[in-house]
């Protein structure tokens, strides 16, 4: 549960709390944001993955996200740092992506399907102190930024000898009393880095402030349910994570390459 601190004012001779943000302000992160909602509906179903048909409540989704938002916290890992992301859609790939909000560590998505000398010069631009990526890549992504030497997690697929993300999930002592932190820099702080498309070169490092990733949710209702074929590496994917984290609407998830026949049976699925 949400704690208020208090503490005396022994010159006013009051009670005092600290200041809370205030919901949806300009300054509010999307963190807490996403954590107000995952806490208020916590038996929805916010994801469903057509993979192996696993269904994610809000509750398992916020446990999820804090306890890797309190690693993130616990390595050190601040608003001028970046993680790094490579990886299909998954099970935990939305939490990692909220536990980054949630800490106000901006992550940095890579598609994970480009080569390893483009994702060598994409991550020399970022620097991810840790990388989240899929296993059958992590050959790929080890030799792209052995000079950086970031701790990589795999989400997918592992790997004997390998970190996974699921060794980050693991219960956290007074983890019900965790709260977001708050942005340093206000609605401009970046709190997501994409990559362009690299029709023409190398892809670009974009940065998304969170008052870029602020739009108006209201045309989605809790009764809905969403899909997107893209990842966290396209800003759609990233849009329909949030929209399905702050509107508690269901998300169909999958892996699979898009095709007109699949799609058709998304639909008639789901």
């Amino acid at each position: 549960m949400e704690t208020s601190e208090c503490f005396y004012d022994n010159k006013e001779r009051v009670w005092c709390s600290t200041n809370s943000p205030l919901f949806y302000d300009f300054n509010c992160s999307l963190g807490y944001i996403i954590y107000r909602n995952l806490r208020n509906f916590p038996s929805r179903v916010c994801q469903v993955s057509d993979i192996d048909g696993r269904e994610v409540t809000n509750r398992e989704l916020l446990t999820w996200s804090t306890r890797l938002a309190l690693h993130f916290k616990k390595m050190g890992l601040r608003h001028d740092d970046v993680i790094g992301i490579v990886a299909k859609n998954s099970t935990y790939t939305s939490s990692v992506a909220i536990g980054c909000f949630m800490n106000c560590t901006p992550f940095h998505s890579v598609n994970s399907g480009l080569d390893k000398d483009t994702i060598r010069q994409i991550f020399q631009i970022t620097a991810p102190k840790i990388i989240f990526c899929d296993g059958e890549i992590y050959e790929k992504i080890h030799e792209a930024t052995r000079s950086l030497s970031p701790l990589i997690y795999t989400l997918t697929e592992h790997i004997d000898g390998v970190a996974t993300v699921e060794d980050l999930l693991n219960p956290i002592p007074s983890e019900n009393l965790y709260k977001p932190e708050l942005l340093v820099l206000g609605g401009e702080q970046t709190v997501a880095i994409l990559c362009s498309s690299g029709t023409t070169g190398v892809p670009k490092c974009v940065c998304m402030s969170r008052h870029m990733l602020s739009t108006n949710y209201s045309f989605i209702t809790s009764e809905d349910i969403i899909f997107t074929n893209s990842s966290l590496d396209w800003v759609s994917g990233v849009f329909f994570t949030l929209l399905s984290a702050i509107r508690s609407c269901k998300r169909v998830i999958t892996n699979k390459p898009y095709t007109p026949e699949y799609m058709i049976a998304l639909v008639k699925k789901y």
